[in-house]
C-alpha cells in the first residue's frame, strides 16, 4: 500500500469515526433527557409520599455531570477529526479541542468514581474500614491530580505539535500523570469488586441478601468491568499511538465503553427506584392483611400515618419470621 492509498483509507476511516462520535453523542444526549425526566418523575412521587429528600443530591448531580461530560467528549472528538481531516491544522485550533477532550474524559471518570462511591461506600466502610478512609481522601484529592494531569498532557501535546523538545524528565512525568488517574480508578474498582463479593458471601451465610444490595452489586460489577476494559484499551492505545488508523479506532472503543458504564449506572438508579416502590407496596399490602384495609394511611393525614406505623410495629412483632421479611 502506497502513501496515497493509506491517506485515502485514513481519511475515510476518520470521517466514519467522526459520524460515529456524533451519533454516540446524540444517544448520550437523549439519555440525559431521559435521566432528567426520570428525576422529575421520581421527585413528584416523593412529594406525593411526603418525602423531603432534595432532587439536587450527589447521585443525580454526578450522573448528569457524567452524561454531559461524555457528550462533550464525543462532540470534541468529532470536531477534532474534522480538523485533522482537513489540513493544514493550526495549533491554535487543535490545542483547545484536544484540551476539551482530555478535560471531558477525566471529568467523566471522576463522576463515575464519585457516583459509585456514594452508592457502595457504606459497604466498603463495613468490610474494609481502613480502605474506606483511604478512598474518602482519594475522592477529595482526585480533582487536583486530574487538573495537573490535564495541564501536563495539553502542554506535552503543544510541545510535540510545535516540534519542540519535550525532555526526558518531562516525558517521564507525563507518563506517570497520564496513567495515575487510571491507576486510582482501577485500584478503586478492584476494591469495590472484592468488597461486593465478600459482603455478598458473608450476608448469604447470615440468612439472605437484601435486594437493593443485589442490584447495586450487579450493576456496580458491570460498571467496574466496563471501566477496567476502558483502561486496558487505553493502555493498548498508548503503545500504538503512531498507528493513526488503529489508534483512532481504539479511541472509539474507549468512548463506547465509557458510554456503556454511564448507561449501566443510569439503569442502576432506575432499578433501585422501582425496587423501592415494590418494597413499599409489599409493606403496604402486608399492613392491610394484618391490620385491615381501613388502617391504610392517607397521604393527607400525617397523624394517621404515625398511628398506623406504631400499630404496624406492634403487630409485626407477633408475626412469624417468614412474614416479617419484606
Amino acid at each position: 500500500m502506497d502513501d496515497r492509498e493509506y491517506i485515502a483509507i485514513l481519511e475515510r476511516t476518520t470521517s466514519l469515526l467522526r459520524d460515529y462520535e456524533i451519533a454516540s453523542a446524540t444517544l448520550v444526549g437523549a439519555s440525559i433527557l431521559g435521566l432528567t425526566a426520570f428525576i422529575v418523575y421520581e421527585r413528584r412521587n416523593k412529594k406525593r409520599s411526603r418525602k423531603t429528600r432534595t432532587t439536587i443530591n450527589p447521585f443525580n448531580l454526578s450522573l448528569l455531570c457524567m452524561g454531559f461530560s461524555l457528550t462533550g467528549l464525543q462532540i470534541a472528538t468529532a470536531f477534532y477529526y474534522e480538523i485533522i481531516n482537513h489540513p493544514p491544522r493550526q495549533i491554535k485550533t487543535f490545542l483547545p479541542v484536544y484540551a476539551l477532550q482530555e478535560t471531558f474524559t477525566y471529568i467523566s471518570q471522576y463522576c463515575y468514581m464519585f457516583y459509585s462511591w456514594n452508592r457502595g461506600g457504606a459497604v466498603v466502610r463495613h468490610v474494609f474500614p481502613q480502605a474506606a478512609i483511604f478512598f474518602e481522601r482519594l475522592i477529595l484529592v482526585a480533582p487536583f491530580i486530574i487538573s495537573i494531569s490535564i495541564g501536563v498532557d495539553v502542554y506535552q501535546s503543544y510541545l510535540l505539535n510545535t516540534q519542540q523538545s519535550v525532555g526526558e524528565v518531562f516525558d517521564i512525568a507525563w507518563y506517570i500523570l497520564a496513567f495515575l488517574p487510571g491507576i486510582m480508578i482501577i485500584l478503586y474498582d478492584v476494591t469495590i469488586l472484592v468488597t461486593f463479593l465478600k459482603f455478598a458471601m458473608s450476608t448469604m451465610y447470615q440468612g439472605g441478601l437484601d435486594v437493593r444490595f443485589v442490584i447495586v452489586s450487579q450493576y456496580g460489577i458491570a460498571a467496574t468491568l466496563f471501566t477496567m476494559a476502558t483502561f486496558t484499551v487505553y493502555a493498548l492505545l498508548s503503545t500504538v499511538v503512531q498507528e493513526r488508523i488503529l489508534s483512532r479506532v481504539l479511541f472509539a472503543v474507549i468512548t463506547t465503553l465509557l458510554n456503556m458504564c454511564y448507561l449501566t449506572l443510569f439503569a442502576m438508579k432506575v432499578a433501585l427506584y422501582f425496587e423501592g416502590e415494590r418494597k413499599k407496596k409489599s409493606t403496604q399490602d402486608m399492613l392491610e392483611r394484618v391490620l385491615g384495609p381501613e388502617s391504610s394511611p392517607k397521604r393527607s393525614d400525617t397523624s394517621a400515618l404515625k398511628t398506623t406505623s406504631s400499630r404496624c410495629q406492634e403487630a409485626v412483632q407477633h408475626l412469624p419470621s417468614t412474614l416479617s421479611k419484606p
